[in-house]
């Protein structure tokens, strides 16, 4: 069997497993157990995004309000249904990102614009409040990358190309 290594780092933990000529890299941040999930519409946002979002329910900007007096984290959850401005919980998408809130801006026509950076992937595991606003149990997504001499090669391939 393969020997395993394991590394903590501020944002989390990580693993690196060795076996039979491959590496595997599987990130796992720590994440509270409940956080506040913001429903958005038909975006989806990945770990290491940076994005601009504006929310106008009356839910949503409660939740907002309440994240930047505290941690700041989110969950950034894309809906099943784009159009519904206030998605039960049923039909937000259970694997979201989570995210910190960068910037928030209040505006006078009662829309709240924030500026948010993913962390990692979150599974909504269930819901323990909806008001004031969603919260949810959440675990941290396990990212993990297989790395091969393929991969290695066709990696160096596409950075030639630039």
């Amino acid at each position: 069997m393969g020997e395993e290594k394991k590394s903590g780092s501020p944002e989390g933990s990580s693993a690196v497993v060795e076996d039979a000529g491959e590496v595997i890299v599987a990130s796992q941040p720590e994440l509270p157990a409940v956080l506040p999930v913001l429903p958005t519409g038909g975006n989806v946002i990945f770990p290491g995004m940076m994005v601009p979002l504006v929310f106008s329910s009356g839910r949503s900007v409660r939740c907002i309000d309440e994240t930047v007096v505290k941690d700041r984290l989110v969950v950034l959850a894309a809906q099943k249904d784009p159009e519904d401005e206030d998605p039960p919980p049923e039909g937000i998408y259970d694997v979201g990102c989570a995210a910190a809130i960068l910037k928030m801006l209040k505006f006078p026509d009662g829309t709240t614009r924030i500026l948010a950076q993913g962390i990692s992937r979150a599974n909504l595991l269930e819901y323990i409040e909806t008001e004031p606003c969603y919260k949810a149990r959440v675990h941290a997504g396990r990212d993990t990358e297989k790395k091969s001499r393929k991969l290695d090669a066709l990696v160096a391939s596409v950075l030639n190309e630039f």
